[in-house]
């Protein structure tokens, strides 16, 4: 075996200097030999930096830009003794020891670390020393990123060793300061312990106590109050996990008044009980905001060390008005004893009577209620609460608009009247108004969803009840261009006209069972206008369905647009002047679909799909599936992206028509089928399936498509949904080089 002895390069010229042996001649090799080698043995060199116990580390010193900090392993546990003396949380010391105990070279790039400036090592992102029980130090440098994507750096010993590239765990694990590594809970105290708080700041002067189960503020406006129990129980709570958002400082030096706590803001003194019985108490000041991070603030237990930064949702609690503690009762009643609702003052008179668990209108006029929406009312008053309260006790009534209220609402029992009244508007809250009740001190805030119920028309608390009728046979349905009759046949659902077809018995049987019992969710209008109509899209309804049986018309219902929810759509009997909303199930029942959803004949299994082609104007693409991998026919070199075309193929597989626009014969050009715009052609061991796909409906992102292979000439709808992952642009389905 003979060697060879690579010497200094041959500058200016390329090349290195090299013999064999150690006396025979020198010659000249090329720079590519010379990287070849290097490169080999760079893949021999072994990944560990070192490889250390976590027991067999004594100390640790980690050195950054901003600044440096120390470890020591004691007997039993790890401290951190500078620059401050505290106890790192053991969670976090277990994952920077398990990864500075034996940190690894993903690979090596250079045996050559003179170019300490190429790779960062001149000026060090970090330098780590680990000292092991033989009080050997070993030191890494960690120099210039090599990937802002990956996270990956530099990194060499000390001793000028190759270089290498460390992966990004190791990186962000060792990037880290003395105050990563303190105990994100700063305080975990039994919440039954706690007796009592006193919170101050400009805004507050509070104190609570506990007295048996229950809660006592004082306040010097107030005067003395039960607590509002939810209030208190959220601010017990905190302290039994009060966690901090991050360290801003530890220790003597930290400056105080940087952080706002030379003069806090806020403190708050919690009393307990501590293990021996003894009462002893623990203040809270809270200074200014963490920079960068609204509602977020500085804070510190009186007399310790450390100043963390609680998140804004923990300063919201601790920060509250006396306000918050105020009870938000409204009123407080037996549901069952209520007899009467009687209302006066903008939205109109109204009253509301209950006999025999039977509900009716005599104001302002005699007609059957609704017994379910006045049910639901009267068990929300049972027990109203505001949302919140603007004023305890309410000394200027006129500042609420409830010197004359905007309505007095009354809920007569057996002995007497419970009476809510409702003020003005609040302002930047739609619909929520004040309310108080009549002998109560708080003025709350109720929000729109209530108000809505207690100044509704008297049309609201009508009977909703619809129509009724015992069994149907036939529906008719028309829509748009379709014309479709579904029918029972034997027994069975079946699609009918324009030819026969499958349906879906359990969405059919559902349907039908609904309408034979329709009630309205909401009534909205009586002897509508032709503006109103138009306002509803009923003057020229969208959906038509006529629901009959052994030929008699039993009900023709009309469905017009849909209101602001998206979710309920307006509905009008024929022939009746009334205007009402469907409920949720009802509108997706009547605007769905009832023959079967299954776009393909048979099944499609996405796993045995191994060739796509989509052909269209301004998106053509096609990809085949070699060895399991997806590649770009016409571009083999282009990277494919598997999860957007996996995606793609489970949707194309599993996909489910929305509706049908058309069942058969559909003028084709109208929906941009022909010609067609997309075609998407699939490819398995199979044979080869072909969807075609038209525009998009108008004021949606949903597609008219159709099957190529359908000889009835339909059309249905692509869900948005579907849409989005089918009708992927060729430029998303190629990853991008690195």
């Amino acid at each position: 075996m003979k060697k060879m002895i690579i010497g200094k390069p041959l500058a200016p010229k390329p090349g290195f200097f090299a013999r064999l042996g150690s006396e025979g001649p020198v010659f000249v090799i090329g720079n590519d030999l010379v990287a070849s080698l290097q490169k080999e043995t760079l893949s021999y060199l072994p990944q560990d930096f070192w490889k250390l116990l976590s027991n067999e580390i004594t100390t640790v010193k980690i050195n950054r830009s901003a600044g440096e900090f120390t470890l020591e392993r004691g007997e039993s546990a790890w401290k951190i003794s500078a620059p401050f003396t505290a106890n790192p949380f053991a969670e976090k010391m277990e994952e920077l020891a398990k990864e500075i105990g034996a940190p690894k070279a993903d690979s090596f790039v250079s045996l050559d670390s003179k170019e300490d400036a190429k790779f960062g090592f001149d000026k060090p992102f970090l330098q780590l020393t680990v000292t092991d029980k033989d009080k050997k130090a070993r030191t890494l440098l960690l120099g210039k990123i090599v990937s802002e994507e990956a996270g990956t750096r530099y990194a060499r010993l000390k001793d000028k060793a190759p270089v290498a590239i460390v992966n990004p765990a190791f990186v962000k694990a060792v990037d880290v300061d003395a105050l990563d590594l303190l105990d994100p809970l700063v305080m975990k105290q039994d919440p039954s312990k706690i007796k009592g708080f006193k919170i101050e700041s400009a805004l507050n002067k509070i104190t609570l106590d506990r007295e048996g189960e229950t809660w006592k503020v004082i306040e010097p406006k107030a005067g003395a109050f039960n607590a509002e129990p939810e209030a208190v129980f959220s601010l017990q709570s905190l302290w039994f996990n009060l966690r901090a958002d991050g360290f801003s400082a530890y220790g003597p030096k930290a400056e105080a008044a940087t952080f706002g706590l030379d003069k806090p803001l806020t403190k708050i003194e919690i009393k307990l009980n501590n293990e021996m019985g003894k009462e002893e108490s623990k203040t809270l000041e809270i200074g200014t905001e963490v920079k960068g991070k609204s509602g977020s603030k500085y804070a510190r237990f009186k007399g310790e060390p450390a100043v963390f930064n609680l998140p804004a949702a923990t300063i919201m609690i601790l920060e509250r008005t006396y306000l918050a503690y105020v009870p938000r009762e409204i009123l407080k009643l037996k549901s069952d004893d209520v007899e009467s609702l009687i209302r006066t003052g903008i939205p109109g008179e109204l009253e509301i009577n209950r006999k025999n668990e039977v509900w009716s209108l005599s104001k302002p006029k005699v007609e059957i209620a609704d017994d379910r929406t006045l049910n639901d009312l009267v068990a929300i008053v049972s027990d109203l609460k505001a949302d919140s309260i603007a004023a305890f006790p309410a000394t200027d009534l006129k500042l609420f608009g409830l010197d004359a209220p905007f309505a007095v609402v009354g809920f007569k029992l057996k002995d007497q009247t419970k009476k809510v009244l409702l003020g003005k508007e609040v302002e930047g809250k739609k619909g929520a108004r004040y309310a108080k009740s009549e002998d109560g001190k708080a003025v709350g805030v109720l929000s729109e969803v209530i108000v809505k119920k207690l100044i509704a028309s008297p049309l609201f608390y009508r009977d909703r009840n619809i129509t009724r009728f015992p069994d149907a046979d036939q529906l008719l349905l028309e829509r748009g261009p379709r014309k479709a009759t579904f029918a029972r046949v034997d027994g069975n659902w079946k699609l009918t006209e324009p030819f026969v077809s499958e349906a879906d018995q359990q969405q059919l049987d559902d349907a039908l069972d609904g309408l034979a019992r329709l009630r309205a969710d909401e009534l909205i209008v009586e002897k509508p206008t032709p503006e109103d109509l138009t306002r509803f899209g009923l003057d020229k309804p969208e959906t038509r369905w006529q629901i009959k049986n052994a030929g008699k018309l039993l009900l023709e219902i009309n469905l017009g647009k849909r209101d602001e929810s998206a979710t309920r759509c307006y509905a009008q009997i024929a022939g009746k002047d009334l205007v009402f909303l469907l409920d949720v199930k009802q509108t997706n029942w009547l605007q769905g679909e009832f023959r079967t959803r299954t776009v393909w004949a048979t099944p499609l299994d996405a796993v045995q799909i191994d060739f796509i082609k989509v052909t269209s104007a301004n998106n053509n693409f096609e990809l085949a599936k070699r060895n399991n991998v997806w590649v770009s026919v016409p571009k083999p070199t282009d990277r494919i992206n598997d999860v957007l075309v996996n995606a793609m193929l489970a949707s194309l597989s599993g996909l489910k028509l929305e509706r049908y626009v058309v069942d058969k014969g559909a003028s084709l050009n109208l929906f941009g089928l022909d010609p067609v715009e997309t075609t998407i052609e699939i490819g398995t061991p199979m044979g080869k399936r072909t969807l075609l796909i038209g525009r998009q409906e108008g004021g949606s992102k949903k597609y008219y498509a159709r099957v190529a292979d359908n000889k009835q000439g339909d059309v249905f709808l692509i869900s948005e949904a579907d849409s989005m992952l089918i009708m992927k642009p060729a430029a998303s389905l190629i990853k991008a080089e690195k």
